[in-house]
């Protein structure tokens, strides 16, 4: 059950009202945008939430989509790319993917009337074309489509370098990235965009697959890729990136097969390792009683 403020509940129930749409997105690296579709800027917020000035921008949006029964409600704000605020170049980047979300209705004659909360969740995907962008915008129950908790697995569960840990008594992976981080820059980027080339990579094959590689220059700054496969002179990644990587700087560390023999014989990381090393196969897991 939504409670409403009582002033907005009066509000609603007149003949003529005086409503706009306010949207408060949050990416993942910080950067806000405060949105509405009113013809001005409109401030408002305090405790708990901080004051923000939402500013006039053109989008079109679905009907909010929700039930009671566990699916995830979703709807689409369709608006036109804005140099000052989302650009082609961010979207088709990720920047936007995965951001956080607040839809609100507001009383515009009346700011301090308290917002009805229309949606809140995260973004799905986001879509560009040449002068527009759509974005979905998913519920909170998206958060209850993913699985949660440790699997049992003969392959370790942590992410390389990784210290955060995921069960009681866990420290994370421990591994220094530093010591395993190499740097350079992309000589030439081949046209399927997943394959990086760099001839002072010398390292053996194999060396970095599995591992993660960051673009630190240029438009792309700040995205990072898993890597597929490696030789010599040659990285490629897991997803293409979105622009010609070419004369870009790159940062990439060495991969983990997440083996007992590679955490033993190259990361001499055996105490951090969590996985069921010595599980039996799927055999012995679905056999049925019998005698011998």
């Amino acid at each position: 059950m939504k409670a409403l403020d009582p002033l907005m509940l009066a509000h609603l129930q007149q003949t003529t009202t005086t409503l706009a749409v306010c949207i408060l997105v949050q990416r993942l690296d910080g950067v806000e945008l405060a949105a509405t579709n009113f013809n001005r800027a409109l401030t408002f917020g305090g405790s708990p939430s901080p004051e923000r000035t939402y500013l006039p921008f053109g989008f079109l949006r679905s009907d909010i989509d929700t039930s009671d029964n566990l699916d995830v409600g979703t709807t689409e704000h369709t608006g036109f790319l804005d140099a000052a605020s989302i650009t082609e170049e961010d979207v088709r980047a990720g920047r936007w993917d995965f951001a956080a979300y607040t839809v609100t209705r507001v009383v515009w004659s009346d700011l301090t009337i308290e917002p009805e909360i229309l949606a809140v969740g995260t973004l799905g995907v986001v879509r560009t074309g040449r002068v527009k962008f759509v974005a979905e915008f998913l519920s909170r129950m998206q958060v209850v489509q993913q699985s949660i908790g440790a699997l049992n697995s003969p392959q370790c569960l942590h992410e390389l370098g990784d210290h955060r840990p995921k069960t009681r008594g866990d420290n994370g992976c421990t591994v220094d990235l530093a010591l395993w981080t190499v740097t350079g820059t992309v000589e030439e980027m081949l046209t399927d965009y997943y394959t990086l080339l760099d001839p002072a990579r010398t390292e053996p094959a194999g060396y970095f697959a599995g591992g993660v590689l960051e673009i630190t220059s240029g438009v792309m700054v700040g995205m990072r890729r898993e890597v597929r496969s490696y030789i010599p002179g040659e990285i490629v990644l897991f997803t293409d990136l979105p622009y010609d990587a070419t004369g870009a700087t790159y940062s990439v560390h060495r991969g983990c097969d997440k083996t007992l023999r590679t955490c033993i014989d190259v990361f001499d990381n055996i105490l951090d390792r969590l996985a069921s090393d010595y599980t039996q196969g799927n055999d012995v897991a679905t056999q049925v009683g019998r005698r011998e």
